[in-house]
């Protein structure tokens, strides 16, 4: 057995960094971190998030991807699983404020430069839009990504009732909004939507029991 020393890594195509290091019959090289090109902000793998209280998502994937900017540099964590409460602000919080009284919370996982610190933002969708990157100015110190992965309806100021997996949101027992009531019209009648799902194209679909 024997040593290969100052092996020089060059950082190429999705690498950030260049270095030298140690290999030998025992040991690992890695002073690269492949921080590009893993995909778009917001990726996942897995995702599910339910409610735990009025006020908390409970949040695993297998996989999700964070980045400064679209095409920027990315980020990876694998097995996350993360709280979210939104009685509180800053990392696995809000951003600031308190949930819509009846209105959506946008859901970010963000991570901070190093690859290896990880959290959940919820954002106020009325404030804030649902963009793929979070847009405010109040990210938590030390986060500079983040990816969209959940927009979550609010009634009364609480979290509603539900479970989200993948894309796919579902109002449960009685939480869906009331968007027409009573039943039938004579013409064709115009229904607010606004608190009840995202406006974003794409990133949900609403099932409720009708």
């Amino acid at each position: 057995a024997g040593t290969v020393s100052n092996v020089t890594i060059v950082a190429g195509t999705g690498l950030t960094t260049t270095g030298t290091c140690n290999i030998t019959t025992t040991g690992t090289c890695t002073p690269a971190i492949d921080t590009g090109h893993m995909g778009s902000p917001g990726t996942y793998q897995n995702l599910k998030i339910t409610q735990g209280s009025s006020t908390t998502l409970t949040i695993a994937y297998d996989e999700v991807i964070t980045g400064v900017t679209l095409g920027g540099t990315s980020y990876r964590e694998s097995a996350g699983n993360h709280t979210l409460t939104v009685s509180g602000t800053g990392a696995n919080g809000m951003d600031t404020g308190s949930v819509p009284a009846n209105g959506l919370v946008c859901v970010y996982a963000i991570s901070k430069g190093d690859n290896s610190t990880f959290a959940v933002l919820g954002s106020n969708a009325a404030t804030n839009a649902c963009s793929t990157i979070y847009p405010g100015a109040s990210m938590p110190a030390g986060y500079t990504s983040s990816g969209l992965i959940g927009i979550w309806p609010t009634s009364s100021s609480n979290l509603v009732v539900g479970t989200q997996i993948g894309h796919h949101f579902r109002y449960q027992g009685t939480t869906a909004p009331s968007i027409i009531t009573n039943g039938t019209a004579a013409t064709l009648t115009s229904v607010t939507t606004t608190t009840a799902w995202p406006a974003n194209p794409g990133n949900n679909v609403i099932e409720v029991d009708v």
